[in-house]
């Protein structure tokens, strides 16, 4: 035997012996995703991978089992392989197969793909054991994203705005032929079935026999509201009527009556990846000359007022602090002098900025203004209590011109010191200076910064004679001013709509008045002994909403029943815990409900408002007794509007929480959705609890 390769010959030869044999089956739709039913008006495909088998002819059939044996949907036909050994067959059912199967009294109904060849083909039967579902259940399955009409090449990355695309919907068993697709912004977490919100576009179409439809979608570089990109969502929705939903030429879109049929949402969910076109750069001008001349455009002209703290509040708020601290003599470069007030603010609200806070002691507001402090200025803590926050900064400017004052507010612990304790201001330069001693040092831990001012926990602990010195309070302003810096304002595009106050000035995306009537109403916890022992406590949250109402000056009549906007209702024998499935919107209740409650916040009043959390919540079987209505299981009140990226939501105080900054919170939102008028929303106290607004109570 010689070496392999040698020129006096007896190498190797190698043979490959290939069998015939069936790999695997797999269904697919249109758009080439797996596919597990198959119904009316629908289409799949059977892809089938095969080995060893050219030259070899193969025929394939579908078929379903019945109680009289096999039943034929079509004939033996020949099976057209590829050169890599797979196959592609489509599956459609007659109108007349699809009732067949849905008459059967069997639970489920396969289809299956029969195999057949006059060779052997090892496991050739086995595409019998991959079948597909049939179901009567109508739905949208599918979406899928193309740069041309033909769908030839699919779009995975990002696109430019401006340009047109196309999407490929796939549809199964609708009765109505007739779809319409939304493009919405990806603002915020959407569930499975969720509500649209943030609507930018609109298109509608028929699907074919198939229940396929191929859209055009114009993308827009309003879209981006001055981003350079940003994410869509993209949703269809069944049997919608053109007239029905209107998008509006800046990108926003509402409802001008009821539609026709329920909304079914796709539970294939498309994601449109939105860029800014990329722009032609002139002669002599770089690329970053172009991004800051755009960015100049955009920008909001408070942008030069970029305070610590900035983005806990608004334009105004900015403004006004800068304009003061230029008033009382503080330092004006860099806006440092802007910096400190933001800086005792935040300590003093803890870091809320809310003009209506008040300790347990009485102390009020922004700068906790005392009643002593508060009659030298002029007014009271209960007027200043509900004041818009930048109404206040006016008596925070008189507090700061007192006499007493000039000449002292040197340093930030100065400023400071001239609201904790004012005779020990001027003083802050003098690290060793005792402040507070005997109650007032005992009252005040959050000074407590010596080692032995801690438990072997690590925890704060009063010492005896244990007194509070300049550094220990330098310390924590100057930690105050430290964490200020991670909240600055950096998207001033849009900054005029985080208005915390009721400014006139219309918002210039939601075109509408930003309204927070936390100034005006304090909150007030259900779990309070006003409202009796802990068991009526439990109960009290509706007590809770309506004394907020009367403590705002409304009537006793206020937050009753009468005139109540029912909105939503259970579906008692739905048996799920879907809210989607199991609550049941009134449009048109709905509607009117924000009409109302819009014109209430207008006019500075609160609403109350019912909502469900949980299906069937405290409902007892054996008494069969329900709670309130059958359907609302908690009752907040709604304090304000606002908008997020044009997205209309309403800010609430929750009294299911002893915590006046959680009752109180930024996060206790609720969303309204574009399409049905139904409000959503978490609450800060317990992210788990999904609130829908089932009831609006007239004032």
């Amino acid at each position: 035997m010689k070496k392999r390769g040698s020129k006096k010959g007896g190498g190797y030869v190698t043979v490959t012996v290939s069998e015939p044999k069936f790999i695997s089956l797999n269904w697919k739709d249109t758009n080439g995703k797996t596919a597990r039913y198959i119904g009316k008006r629908h289409v799949v495909y059977a892809h089938v991978k095969l080995k060893g088998v050219r030259g070899i002819p193969i025929e394939a059939r579908f078929c379903y089992r019945s109680m009289n044996g096999t039943e034929k949907l079509t004939e033996f036909a020949p099976l057209q392989i590829e050169q890599d050994g797979t196959a592609k067959v489509e599956l459609s059912l007659t109108d007349s197969q699809a009732e067949e199967i849905k008459d059967m009294q069997t639970e489920k109904t396969f289809i299956y793909m029969e195999l057949f060849s006059k060779q052997w083909i090892e496991n050739l039967s086995l595409s019998e054991k991959t079948p597909i579902e049939y179901t009567d259940k109508e739905d949208i399955t599918g979406i899928a994203l193309y740069r041309n009409k033909d769908c030839k090449e699919v779009i995975t990355d990002f696109i430019e705005s401006g340009q047109t695309i196309y999407a490929r919907v796939t549809t199964r068993g609708l009765d109505d032929s007739y779809i319409t697709l939304l493009v919405c912004r990806h603002d915020m977490e959407k569930e499975e079935g969720a509500n649209l919100y943030g609507g930018v576009y609109l298109v509608s179409g028929d699907t074919n026999s198939h229940g396929i439809a191929i859209l055009e979608i114009q993308t827009d570089t309003t879209w981006l509201l001055g981003k350079q990109s940003e994410t869509f969502d993209i949703f269809v929705l069944e049997g919608v009527s053109k007239e029905h939903i209107i998008i509006m030429k800046n990108g926003r879109n509402y409802i001008e009556r009821n539609t026709t049929k329920l909304f079914q949402m796709s539970k294939d969910k498309g994601i449109l990846l939105l860029s800014m076109p990329k722009q032609e750069v002139k002669r002599g001008q770089s690329k970053t000359m172009v991004q800051e001349v755009k960015e100049e455009k955009n920008n909001c002209i408070c942008k030069k007022y970029d305070l610590i703290w900035g983005r806990k509040v608004d334009c105004a708020f900015r403004k006004k602090v800068v304009q003061i601290a230029k008033n009382i003599g503080l330092p004006q470069e860099k806006y440092e002098g802007a910096n400190w007030l933001m800086a005792v603010m935040a300590l003093e609200t803890q870091k809320t900025f809310n003009p209506s806070k008040q300790n347990p002691f009485g102390y009020t507001g922004l700068i906790q203004f005392g009643n002593a402090a508060a009659s030298r200025l002029g007014t009271k803590t209960s007027a200043l209590k509900i004041m818009s926050a930048v109404n206040q900064l006016n008596y925070v400017e008189k507090y700061f011109s007192l006499k007493e004052f000039n000449g002292k507010l040197n340093t930030l612990t100065d400023l400071y010191l001239a609201v904790l304790y004012p005779t020990a201001c001027g003083h802050g330069k003098e690290k060793n200076y005792i402040v507070l001693k005997d109650s007032a040092y005992i009252n005040n831990p959050v000074f407590f910064k010596e080692k032995d001012e801690k438990d072997e926990k690590g925890k704060p602990k009063a010492k005896k004679d244990g007194k509070t010195y300049i550094w220990e309070i330098e310390e924590v302003i100057h930690q105050s001013y430290k964490e200020g810096v991670k909240w600055k304002e950096m998207q001033f595009n849009n900054c005029v709509c985080k208005s915390i106050d009721n400014d006139d000035t219309l918002c210039p995306i939601c075109k509408k008045q930003h309204i927070d009537l936390r100034s005006k109403v304090a909150f007030q916890t259900q779990f309070s002994s006003i409202f009796g022992d802990k068991n009526k406590q439990n109960a009290a949250c509706w007590r809770a909403c309506k004394k907020m109402l009367s403590n705002a000056g409304l009537s006793n009549e206020a937050g009753g029943k009468t005139g109540l906007f029912q909105i939503v209702k259970e579906i008692q024998n739905a048996n799920s815990n879907n809210q989607n499935i199991y609550l049941k919107i009134d449009l048109n209740v709905a509607k009117n409900a924000i009409m109302y409650l819009d014109k209430q916040l207008e006019i500075g009043n609160p609403v109350l408002a019912g909502v469900d959390h949980h299906y069937k919540y405290k409902y007892d079987p054996k008494k069969k007794t329900v709670l309130n209505e059958g359907t609302t299981d908690h009752f907040i009140l709604i304090i304000g509007r606002l908008c997020k990226s044009g997205i209309i939501q309403y800010l609430f105080y929750d009294p299911g929480t002893s915590s006046d900054i959680k009752g109180g919170s930024d996060e206790n939102i609720l969303t309204l959705n574009q399409v049905d008028y139904s409000l959503r929303g978490t609450t800060k106290y317990n992210a788990t609890k999904k609130y829908v607004v089932t009831q609006i109570r007239r004032n």
